[in-house]
């Protein structure tokens, strides 16, 4: 049941994400969808790593390469 809720948590900080994504706020966007990401992948690190072992890797990848691009965003004054 907990881990439930961290999953939607999860979810919910990466659609706030996909959302400041949209109104242009690309860097602060890919920065929360990366903290989703890892909110959502954190209870499967503790309990049943041996069966859900692709969600966690293919989150790990792709929080990886979303801070990568926070970072090599250049900065704009829009």
């Amino acid at each position: 049941m907990k881990s439930e809720m961290i999953s939607r948590l999860g979810y919910l900080v990466a659609g706030i994400g996909v959302l400041l994504g949209v109104f242009s706020y690309i860097r602060y966007g890919a920065l929360t969808i990366a903290l989703g990401m890892a909110i959502f992948a954190f209870p499967f690190l503790k309990g049943n790593w041996r069966e859900r072992r692709i969600e966690i890797i293919i989150s790990a990848f792709i929080f990886v390469a979303l801070i990568t691009i926070a970072v090599v965003l250049p900065h704009s004054n829009v």
